[in-house]
């Protein structure tokens, strides 16, 4: 079934009317022109930003290409089906970003920080995997298991055994409140979020605003990139540690050493050395940007 162009025409004719006939955008081409003039501006004004996030694309892309050449079992499958929903995740982030959306962004990026720490349970506790996937009511498991932090229990654990110290735990999960505080504010439609979606911090020209654009490049718009790398830093990292030592957790116990794995490890030793060298410079940079805008 299709709707013909025709039939669009038909209905818009026929509309009520006050004075001029409706306009009705083309918006295919509408939004074509908006991704190219900021694809330019992102290369401009974004380019190491978009880097990192391209190649926390890459390693979701790649582990889960590795984890399905695998022979999946029930204690293994609810991980990598996991991985599929954060490919999911950071290739919408990219693209929402490619046409000047922080709002939406944003939310996806917090959906993205709640998989992430779902994963790393996943990953590493056998029974909550289990029972994950067998619950009849999500709701409930979530508010048991899941939500008001009761998943950093096992998060802690993923962390733990994926070698961090204590006190490498404790900054992880107070990075991980701190990005969730900040980006609620997306996904619960706080005020400040509407106005940034009508007039949008400009990137290309601190301090300025862009009123009545369909999307622009946001001055905060780095952040949440430099956000998805890190957090896909700490996760890629863990995720190789553990499938490397000996005794690996159930969701590993199925791997071998193909090129699929090696794909997946050189995409997370490229993130961590990226953000090694370029991570804070690239902080440091975005945070002047921000503090114009304030």
């Amino acid at each position: 079934m299709k709707i013909p162009r025709s039939r669009i025409r038909e209905i818009l004719a026929a509309a009520p009317r006050f004075t001029r006939k409706p306009r009705h955008l083309d918006l295919p081409r509408l939004l074509c022109r908006l991704r190219e003039d900021l694809r330019i501006k992102l290369a401009e004004h974004m380019q190491p930003c978009m880097v990192l996030l391209d190649e926390s694309v890459q390693f979701f892309i790649h582990f889960e290409r590795h984890l399905y050449s695998t022979k999946l079992t029930s204690a293994s499958s609810q991980f990598a089906l996991q991985i599929s929903r954060l490919r999911s995740d950071t290739i919408a982030i990219r693209e929402t970003i490619a046409i000047g959306q922080e709002a939406a962004a944003g939310v996806l990026a917090r959906a993205f920080l709640e998989g992430i720490e779902l994963a790393m349970a996943l990953a590493v506790d056998e029974s909550f995997a289990k029972s994950y996937s067998e619950t009849e009511d999500q709701s409930a498991f979530w508010r048991r298991q899941i939500g008001y932090g009761n998943i950093y229990r096992i998060v802690e654990e993923f962390l733990s055994r994926a070698g961090l110290q204590p006190s490498g735990i404790e900054s992880v999960i107070r990075y991980h409140n701190q990005v969730k505080d900040a980006l609620s504010a997306h996904v619960h439609g706080a005020p400040h979020s509407a106005l940034r979606s009508a007039a949008i911090p400009s990137i290309s020209h601190p301090g300025l605003l862009h009123v009545n654009s369909l999307g622009e490049l946001s001055a905060h718009l780095p952040m949440i990139c430099l956000f998805v790398a890190t957090t896909t830093q700490t996760f890629s990292g863990g995720c190789i540690k553990l499938i490397i030592k000996p005794n690996p957790p159930a969701a590993f116990a199925a791997t071998t050493t193909t090129g699929r794995l090696n794909d997946a490890i050189a995409s997370a030793h490229l993130i961590q050395v990226l953000l090694a060298q370029y991570g804070e410079d690239i902080q440091n940079h975005y945070d002047s940007l921000l503090n114009a805008d304030s």
